[in-house]
This record gives structure tokens, C-alpha cells and sequence, in this order.
């Protein structure tokens, strides 16, 4: 009887390995974690200004076509009843928001040689504010 069990007992963890596996691994995860975090909010960013050029792209196209820059994004996705108007510019149905969930905010300005800006305000979703939160624009 005791060598079956001294059999069954081998073929069992002891509570204090399995501790000790689970200690490891939190340390590990632990260890992982902001190396992941980072890595995340660089992605976060650059998928950001991806955005921000294709909505360069379609407002250059919208204005190539009907001669003027759209009064919001909207338009580039809405006909605006100019004949000339030549969308959708955008292959969405609705203005994406940024990776944060935050809408894109799109200006027309004099100070852009464009005539526009498009601001994405980043994670913190106001004005200012250094890497992830930093602002980006065109």
C-alpha cells in the first residue's frame, strides 16, 4: 500500500511548487507589462497620424473636385449638393474618431498653408500635453 501511494504522490504538485510557479510568473507579467504599455501607446499615436493623412488625402481629393474646402468632415463622407461633389472621400460610413475615442477637431486657418488644420488633442483629449497626450496635426 505504501509504495502505491508514494506512486500517487509523485505524480502531484506540491501547494508550495505551484506557489512558487505562480510567484515567478507575476514577476515575469510584472516585468512585461510596461515594456507592453509603451509599445501600445506608440501604436496609438502613429495610427493617429495615419488618420490624420487620410483625411489630408480626402480633403485634397474633395477640393481637386469641387473647387473648395469642405465646411466640416462630415462632408467628405455626405454629398453637399454640389454637382461637382464626387465622394464619398472617405470609405466610412461616419468621421472616424481618434485611437482615444476622442472626434477629430478640423479647423480652417490662414496660419496652414493648406487653409486647414485637423487636430487630434491625443490621450488626454485637451490641448497641450507630452507624448501620448501630446497633440497632433497636420
Amino acid at each position: 500500500m505504501n509504495e502505491s501511494r508514494a506512486k500517487i504522490e509523485k505524480r502531484f504538485f506540491t501547494l508550495v511548487e505551484i506557489m512558487v510557479v505562480i510567484g515567478i510568473m507575476m514577476l515575469l507579467l510584472a516585468l512585461a507589462v510596461p515594456f507592453v504599455a509603451k509599445s501600445f501607446g506608440k501604436g496609438q499615436v502613429a495610427a493617429a497620424k495615419l488618420q490624420i493623412q487620410n483625411f489630408d488625402t480626402a480633403i485634397t481629393t474633395f477640393r481637386i473636385d469641387t473647387g473648395k474646402l469642405p465646411q466640416s468632415l462630415d462632408e467628405l463622407i455626405h454629398s453637399t449638393g454640389d454637382k461637382k461633389w464626387d465622394g464619398p472621400y472617405l470609405n466610412k460610413k461616419e468621421i472616424p474618431k481618434d485611437p482615444w475615442g476622442n472626434e477629430f477637431i478640423y479647423e480652417k486657418t490662414s496660419d496652414n498653408p493648406n487653409g486647414y488644420t485637423i487636430i487630434s488633442y491625443g490621450s488626454d483629449g485637451s490641448p497641450g500635453g507630452e507624448k501620448q497626450a501630446a497633440d497632433l496635426s497636420n
